[in-house]
C-alpha cells in the first residue's frame, strides 16, 4: 500500500499557482500549504521551519532553489512538471499527467538523489568535466559527433 505525507509545502511560481486548488483537493488527504516562490526566498529559515515535505511546480531555477534548500534544511521534495519541461518528465520519468504527478509528489517513499553541482551551480541534466566523452555516446564517435552531442 502507498503511503503518503501528511503535509507538505507547495511552493509555486505565478504560472503554477494553478495548481493550489487541485493540490489541496487530493485523494491522498495530505495537508497542503501554498507559498509563492518569491514569499518563500524571502525568509526560508522561517517558512522551513517544521517542514519535512516540499512540492515544488516551477520554472528549473525555481526547483533548483529549492532542491539547494532541501540539502541545507533537510527536507525531501516532490516535483510536479510542467507541460512544457519534457527534460525534465524524460530525464526523471515523471508522469505528464498532473493528477499522477501530484500522486506521486505526495508520496513518502521517497529516494535520496545525488546532486551534481558545477560553480555552485544545480546540473539537473546533462554535464562534461574534463575531457571525457559523454557515457551515452557511441564509442566510435569523433571529437565532433561528442562536441555536437553536448
Amino acid at each position: 500500500m502507498t503511503e503518503y505525507v501528511t503535509s507538505a509545502l507547495f511552493v509555486h511560481t505565478e504560472d503554477t499557482a494553478s495548481l493550489i486548488e487541485p493540490l489541496q483537493n487530493n485523494s491522498s488527504g495530505t495537508r497542503i500549504t501554498p507559498v509563492g516562490i518569491d514569499v518563500l526566498m524571502q525568509t526560508p529559515q522561517k517558512q522551513l521551519e517544521g517542514v519535512h515535505h516540499v512540492v515544488v511546480a516551477g520554472s528549473l531555477d525555481a526547483i533548483k532553489e529549492i532542491l539547494r534548500l532541501a540539502v541545507k534544511y533537510r527536507f525531501s521534495v516532490g516535483i510536479i512538471p510542467t507541460k512544457k519541461q519534457k527534460h525534465l518528465i524524460k530525464f526523471y520519468d515523471l508522469p505528464k499527467n498532473p493528477s499522477a504527478a501530484v500522486e506521486l509528489a505526495l508520496r513518502k517513499d521517497a529516494q535520496a538523489i545525488d546532486l551534481i553541482m558545477c560553480n555552485n551551480i544545480i546540473m539537473l541534466f546533462k554535464a562534461a568535466i574534463g575531457r571525457i566523452p559523454f557515457l551515452d555516446t557511441p564509442a566510435k564517435a569523433s571529437w565532433v559527433q561528442v562536441w555536437l552531442n553536448a
